[in-house]
């Protein structure tokens, strides 16, 4: 079959969840190819992962198409509708697999113009995860929950099949929608060992922080993903253990820039290290090369308490224990499999505490072997890359 995928809200690669489907995919025998945006610096058309990889510029049109899909709460886009209705032309797309809300709608619409099935595969509860950010002009125009929750209504209704990220996003849009189970395959981001083991380790990412009490956090570097209470806590632990290193491996934002602020404001800025955007090939090596992985979300909504990042499951495969702020779904696989700490949200001193509890070499090492024991037996991409298999077998018929 020959699947197309439509990432418009950022380039490729990166996107570890796109990366998994594509590999699942292709070893199957399925040709999969995907429409993205360009890059200054990117080519416009590459093979990654197994993927065909169209790439379109981001013109100045382009700019102005951004700004009429966003006013119209995506129902509408100038420039990327031609453009995908151009890539099913072109590439004979059989079924559309577009990722996330935002682009959903455009190729609903593409999709059924054109005589083929549309998969909608929803890595976010957008209108959820709005609401974690500042209520201001801009997101009142541009990301207005109430509005957003239609746009996701529509998308969810009009598309042939649904795909989510966990087993309690499943059930939540289940629910809320009163869809047949038939109609959403839960497909979570679970460890892909087979990729993940066989990646090489870099001795001289190792040689650089093992000796430290390091504390990773691997991905997006954003407010609600890293707030100001991890520095805060960085400061009580280095009153402890001097040499502990807050290592953030991912984008460097503008919001990085805050971070790196309030660190000189802590006096910590030789706890705290930026390492900025890392290849998921290397990311191993910054795990293998900490003693701790963090997940210190400050997620209220049910996008914070239904999601299980890739990242825990990162850390669990390397027998890294993780401390996380307590989320329903991370909190749950963490107490349930005994693999690490969990604290309350906004609480800089319990998460500290935690960590000064995991100062203890063996307590580490257990929790750590818990952790890749539940990721061996229970939490692997094997099995949910049955599910998408299964999924497409059905639209094949």
């Amino acid at each position: 079959m020959r699947i197309g995928m439509v990432l418009l809200d950022h380039g490729f690669p990166p996107d570890i969840r796109v990366e998994n489907e594509a590999r699942t995919l292709t070893k199957e025998g399925h040709e999969v190819f995907l429409i993205t945006r360009r890059l200054p610096g990117e080519s416009a058309e590459e093979k990654a992962y197994g993927i065909q990889v169209h790439r379109f510029p981001l013109t100045r049109f382009k700019k102005v198409g951004t700004l009429v899909h966003r006013l119209t709460t995506y129902e509408y886009h100038p420039y990327w509708s031609g453009k995908i209705k151009q890539f099913i032309q072109e590439e004979n797309i059989e079924v559309l697999h577009v990722h996330d809300l935002p682009f959903s709608e455009i190729a609903i619409k593409a999709s059924k113009e054109s005589g083929i099935p549309i998969v909608v595969d929803l890595h976010e509860i957008y209108p959820e995860l709005m609401k974690e950010y500042k209520r201001n002009l801009s997101s009142r125009l541009f990301n207005n929950p109430e509005k957003l929750e239609k746009a996701e209504e529509r998308a969810i209704r009009r598309a042939d099949h649904l795909i989510a990220v966990s087993p309690a996003m499943k059930e939540y849009y289940e629910r809320k929608y009163h869809l047949k189970p038939e109609k959403i395959t839960s497909v979570a981001n679970y460890a892909d060992l087979e990729f993940l083991m066989n990646l090489p380790i870099e001795e001289e990412v190792v040689r650089k922080y093992r000796d430290r009490f390091t504390m990773i956090y691997a991905g997006v570097i954003a407010t609600h993903k890293v707030p100001f209470e991890v520095l805060e806590a960085v400061k009580k632990i280095s009153q402890h253990i001097p040499d502990c290193l807050l290592l953030l491996v991912g984008n460097e934002w503008s919001y990085t820039e805050k971070l790196k602020s309030k660190a000189r404001e802590l006096s910590i800025e030789e706890n705290v290290e930026f390492t900025g955007h890392v290849p998921i090939e290397k990311i191993p090596s910054y795990i293998s090369a900490s003693k701790i992985g963090l997940l210190p979300l400050r997620l209220t909504t049910n996008q914070g308490h239904l999601a299980s990042p890739h990242k825990l499951f990162q850390y669990m495969a390397f027998s890294k224990p993780v401390i996380a702020s307590r989320t329903k779904s991370i909190a749950k696989i963490i107490e349930g499999e005994r693999c690490g700490l969990v604290f309350e949200l906004r609480n800089a001193s319990e998460l500290a505490q935690c960590a000064l509890e995991l100062a203890d070499e063996k307590k580490r090492e257990e929790m750590g072997k818990r952790g890749a024991e539940a990721v061996r037996k229970k939490y692997n991409w094997e099995s949910q890359g049955r599910n998408l298999l299964q999924l497409y077998e059905e639209l094949g018929k």
